[in-house]
């Protein structure tokens, strides 16, 4: 009977170690299921953000070569291509009337 109680025993307190553990477990996947949505959520947010800052940069009515430029300078583009749109960009503050055409090659450039 003393063996029967203490391996009753053991089975009770192995299930509630079961059950607890899986409980943890469960608490830290949702725990590191929220954490993913947030940083997803938080990386669609600063490509969002940054996707809506380069178009206002490229819209004519807001035209600023130095941002312009700096937007060029911090894109991903061979330097090649870098030096042939800061010219144009150039041109384009000299010369309101090659705005336009500046910033369409610029976003074409950028895939934008």
């Amino acid at each position: 009977a003393e063996a029967t109680a203490a391996v009753e025993g053991a089975v009770d307190a192995a299930t509630e170690a079961a059950t607890d553990a899986a409980a943890g477990a469960a608490a830290a996947v949702e725990g590191a299921a929220d954490a993913a949505t947030a940083a997803v959520g938080a990386a669609t947010d600063a490509a969002t953000d940054a996707a809506g800052g380069a178009a206002a940069l490229l819209d004519p009515a807001n035209f600023n070569a130095d941002a312009v430029k700096g937007l060029i300078d911090g894109s991903s583009l061979d330097d090649m291509t870098k030096g042939m749109l800061r010219s144009a960009v150039d041109a384009a503050a000299s010369n309101p009337a090659l705005v336009e055409g500046a910033l369409t090659q610029i976003r074409s450039a950028l895939g934008l």
